[in-house]
Formats: C-alpha cells, sequence, structure tokens
C-alpha cells in the first residue's frame, strides 16, 4: 500500500522534463523566433509525451490481467507509434531534434510500475495515462491554435479530437475496472 501511494502522490510518471530538455536546448539553437522555438516545443512534448505512453502501455501488455485493460494498451500504443511517426515528418521538415529516450524519471516510475500486482498496476497505469493525457490535450489545443507552422496547426487541430477521445477512453476504463 505504500507505494500505491508514493506512485500516486507523485507526477514523475507523467512528467516529461528530463525526456525533452537535451531536444529543446538543440532545437533552440537552430531556431531563430520566438514562435518557431514554440512550435518546436510543441513537437518535441508531443513526441516525448508518446514515448511515455508507449512505455507504460508496451508494460501493461506484459502485466495488466484484464482483456480490457490489455486491449486499451495494446491499441494505444499502436497509436501513438504512428502518431510519433508523423511527429518525426513533421520534425524532419523543420529541423527539430526529438529525444530518443525517455529521462531518468520516466524509467524510475516505470520501474516502480514493474513491481506492483496486476490490479493495483492497472490502476497505477490508468492514473498515468489519465495524467500525461490531460497534458497533450493542453498541448494539442494550444497548437492548434498559435502553431506558426500550418501545417503544423491544421494537424493539431485534425489530432485533438482522437486525443479527447482517448483520453475519454481512458477515463472509461477507469471507471470500468473500478465496479
Amino acid at each position: 500500500m505504500a507505494i500505491a501511494v508514493s506512485l500516486s502522490s507523485c507526477d514523475r510518471g507523467s512528467s516529461n522534463t528530463q525526456t525533452k530538455e537535451k531536444a529543446l536546448q538543440l532545437s533552440e539553437a537552430s531556431s531563430e523566433s520566438w514562435d518557431a522555438r514554440q512550435d518546436a516545443a510543441f513537437l518535441i512534448d508531443a513526441y516525448s509525451y508518446g514515448m511515455m505512453i508507449i512505455r507504460y502501455s508496451e508494460l501493461a501488455l506484459q502485466k495488466a490481467q484484464s482483456p480490457a485493460a490489455r486491449s486499451f494498451a495494446e491499441q494505444s500504443a499502436a497509436w501513438h507509434k504512428k502518431l510519433n511517426n508523423q511527429i518525426k515528418q513533421m520534425a524532419q521538415q523543420k529541423e527539430v531534434v526529438l529525444p530518443n529516450t525517455e529521462g531518468q524519471d520516466v524509467q524510475s516510475y516505470h520501474d516502480k510500475l514493474k513491481q506492483l500486482s496486476s490490479p493495483q498496476f492497472e490502476k497505477e497505469y490508468l492514473q498515468v495515462l489519465s495524467d500525461i493525457q490531460r497534458k497533450m490535450i493542453h498541448q494539442y489545443e494550444i497548437a492548434s491554435d498559435e502553431a506558426l507552422d500550418m501545417n503544423m496547426r491544421n494537424w493539431a487541430s485534425q489530432t485533438l479530437p482522437y486525443m479527447q477521445a482517448h483520453a475519454q477512453a481512458v477515463n472509461d476504463l477507469q471507471d470500468q475496472l473500478q465496479d
């Protein structure tokens, strides 16, 4: 029970600060205007959050016992891999350096999740996904209104409803598994 409390009370599992730090510094060095840096920061944030969801979802495929959680994890990992491939393409066009590994905070949280029993794991997995989704939706809302690059703005606008549906699916699964 002490592990569950410490996992629930921290934000480390949904923080991408360490993951994006170096990539953001490298991208800022090649960007000239504030708006270009904001576009780069969005791509780096979106990609790093996607990496986190993929990493946690792949663990869920190993640890989750409920068929609903396993199915969701499989769909989530596949969708975010596809999304990250789209982000990679945009980043290459804009010469934005993306992170290639998660930060130590994500690895530490992953290791803690790995130690949990299935029912507790599923609860924590869905909670961290909910936290990440909330942050991602906020990022996509801003990018869909304010991105300098119109292609990026349109892409964020088109992706946002799927992001919101994914977040709703996380909430629905949390409710289902509590019953």
